[in-house]
């Protein structure tokens, strides 16, 4: 259940000890809902590290338009412990034309957005 949210943290024991791991990738049956193989990165607390997390855009585009999402993730650099699950992006009010940039998106303190 927790591959089901990107940047999953996990606690793996074996051998006795306990260690901290990140879901980076998870491999999915096309058909069938069965994981077949999931990339893990081990951490430690307060080690930072670079993850992609997924933008969502709420709100209503201005009357006559619509509105394009050019990226659904946003590249930053973060503590392994306090990575944010997602970031939201609230169109209401934007006027046409109108662009929101990744240094306009607002992160939770100790959050960087990378390139």
């Amino acid at each position: 259940m927790a591959l089901k949210n990107p940047n999953a943290l996990l606690t793996l024991q074996f051998d006795g000890k306990e260690e901290l791991a990140v879901a980076k990738d998870v491999q999915r049956h096309p058909i069938k809902p069965v994981i077949l193989h999931v990339d893990l990165l081990l951490v430690k607390k307060g080690e930072k590290i670079v993850v992609d997390v997924p933008v969502h855009i709420e709100g209503e585009s201005a009357p006559g338009t619509i509105h394009f999402q050019e990226a659904s993730t946003l590249q930053v650099l973060a503590e392994a412990t306090h990575l944010p699950e997602s970031f939201v992006v609230s169109i209401d009010g934007l006027e046409e034309g109108a662009k929101v940039l990744a240094s306009d998106v607002k992160a939770p303190k100790g959050v960087e957005a990378r390139g």
